[in-house]
């Protein structure tokens, strides 16, 4: 993990190799096996290493919502959803995972499942900030003009906002208000 960290991901490999081949069950370093192979964009390696992460850690959410981001990057959005999906009743009491089923489900164009998992992660932990941005994204392709008006001025009350979010948000608030 030192070598990665460092940059030296070359060394990195082979030590995390070196591991799987004493211990290949190892689901951690099969973990940070796909994380290296990402930052390498060797999506194919990246993925194979995820996989075999989530299956030998089920328990663990990082990995899957590490495959579900890898499958996304790459445009598989439906495969994203779909994994994370199938996922989300092992993890229902996971903030972190759902809010990475939140924005995968909006991604894929899932309105109303992605409003069930934000929601959720805002129950979980009420100072996810983005989760709202996201919420009210989902609103107004909902056509819910006053709960999306509601969502953002909840997510522009808070601290901690993306740049880009905070921008459109604003201008999406100012939009929305003047049309209603």
């Amino acid at each position: 993990m030192e070598a990665s960290r460092s940059g030296n991901l070359d060394e990195a490999e082979r030590l995390y190799k070196e591991i799987l081949e004493k211990a290949p069950d190892l689901g951690e370093v099969h973990y940070n096996l796909g994380r290296l192979y990402t930052r390498r964009k060797d999506l194919a390696a990246a993925e194979t290493e995820l996989r075999r992460a989530a299956e030998l850690m089920p328990q663990r959410s990082d990995a899957f919502i590490a495959l579900s981001d890898l499958f996304g990057s790459s445009g598989r959005t439906q495969e994203a959803a779909d994994l994370m999906s199938q996922a989300k009743d092992r993890f229902a009491a996971d903030a972190k995972f759902q809010y990475a089923l939140g924005t995968t489900a909006v991604n894929a164009g899932r309105g109303p499942e992605a409003a069930a998992a934000l929601r959720k992660a805002v129950e979980l932990d009420p100072g996810n900030t983005e989760a709202h941005y996201y919420l009210a994204t989902v609103e107004v392709g909902q056509s819910r003009t006053a709960e999306a008006i509601a969502e953002l001025e909840k997510y522009l009350s808070m601290t901690g906002q993306e740049p880009q979010n905070l921008a459109t948000a604003k201008s999406l608030l100012a939009a929305l208000k003047a049309k209603k």
